[in-house]
């Protein structure tokens, strides 16, 4: 027993974290020596020469930039290391280093990263999605070589005893997709699928793949996880994913130990669960069907939107996969069968087929006189009702 103690010591990984945004952002100032902090109307906290940071060993140099904008302290609560140019210089005096994490920001969309390093791999960054960029290699020190407004809000190094493999993060276990969500974001867990079906699957023309995917317990996206999943299969096994959140979304993400080779796969159907209108924020991600809606639309400048409309209530239909030979349009008694999403904290749907007509409608309504009448609500209303209203899919105000 002693004897594999001390060698699991002699394996063990260590870190080093310069938190920058600690204490108020303070943090920072205390690592560089730098008293004061810049903003619109002082450049107390500008980078004018070689600044050093030093955390257990490891020291991160910042010089001065090379671009117009001075790399500086900004006065702030996050992010307050800017770099618009010059060098990041992380060297270790020991052991080597085997990952870097750079934590740009809190929220992903205010992340900004524009760098090279001179050795080793940088993680992908795709602005508005990720928050945060690793670098893995085997080196005593890395430089990185900034071209434009980068930020940081937190580095994480990590060493090893002088050798080349990189520390494996520790795996949680998710028993299910119920307890995937509940994780904290950027935890990388071992997700175990049981029955879990493939709801729907689409690539953008800019190469991002949305999966979504659902068990008996509840519903998540895949997203650009690298996994080649369709429409209707069923998962069981397991498969190693981080969990992530894009403004107010449950994501996993692809991870350092994700592939396919710990599930098993068998072609299936994937079935809509019926929901009413209101039920749409208790059904994020998931495949559901909107029985006998009418669909109004609304026009606001430029722009027209359309609606699922049942009595008092309605959300939004948005066109998100571009589904071919659909156009919105007016509509009356229509199943809808989509994914519910989420834009700006409004839930909507985003239909995976053409509405079906299930009433008296049709998807494009003909000119009628004695076509009925709705509210802005969707509620059919009669002749005595004054106001705007709706009538073969067009509004006018009834006296």
């Amino acid at each position: 027993m002693l004897l594999l103690f001390t060698m699991l010591l002699s394996m063990s990984y260590a870190q080093a974290v310069f938190d920058f945004d600690a204490n108020g952002g303070n943090r920072a100032n205390e690592l560089f020596g730098i008293q004061g902090r810049s903003d619109g109307s002082s450049n107390a906290g500008d980078i004018t020469s070689d600044v050093h940071a030093t955390v257990d060993n490891i020291t991160i140099t910042v010089s001065p930039s090379t671009g117009k904008t001075p790399n500086r302290i900004w006065r702030g609560r996050y992010s307050v290391l800017r770099m618009y140019g010059g060098k990041m210089t992380i060297s270790s005096a020991d052991k080597n280093i085997t990952k870097i994490v750079f934590l740009l920001s809190k929220s992903a969309s205010h992340a900004k990263w524009s760098a090279t390093a001179d050795k080793g791999t940088l993680s992908k960054f795709v602005e508005g999605k990720t928050k945060e960029v690793t670098w893995t290699g085997d080196a005593k020190d890395v430089v990185l070589t900034v071209a434009k407004n980068t930020q940081f809000s937190k580095i994480t190094v990590y060493t090893n005893n002088g050798g080349g493999e990189t520390p494996t993060p520790t795996l949680k276990e998710a028993a299910n997709i119920a307890a995937f969500n509940a994780l904290a974001v950027g935890t990388e867990a071992t997700l175990t699928l049981k029955d879990a079906q493939v709801l729907y699957s689409w690539t953008s023309i800019n190469k991002n793949t949305q999966t979504f995917v659902r068990d008996a317990t509840g519903t998540v996206m895949f997203y650009n996880t690298g996994l080649d999943l369709k429409a209707g299969q069923k998962l069981n096994g397991t498969v190693v994913l981080k969990r992530d959140d894009f403004n107010g979304t449950i994501e996993a993400v692809k991870a350092a130990g994700t592939n396919a080779e710990g599930y098993t796969v068998a072609e299936g159907t994937a079935e809509p669960k019926v929901i009413e209108v209101t039920e749409a924020n208790q059904n994020l991600s998931n495949l559901v069907k909107l029985n006998k809606v009418n669909i109004v639309s609304e026009t606001s400048g430029k722009y027209t939107n359309f609606y699922a409309v049942s009595g008092a209530n309605r959300m939004q239909l948005f066109n998100g996969f571009h589904i071919d030979g659909y156009t919105p349009a007016a509509a009356e008694g229509v199943d809808v069968v989509g994914i519910v999403t989420l834009s700006k904290g409004n839930y909507r749907i985003q239909p995976i087929t053409a509405p079906v007509t299930t009433g008296i409608g049709a998807m494009q309504l003909d000119e009628n006189d004695n076509a009925p009448v709705y509210n802005v609500s969707g509620q059919r209303v009669g002749a005595a009702y004054k106001g705007l209203v709706i009538k073969n899919g067009k509004k006018y105000i009834q006296k």
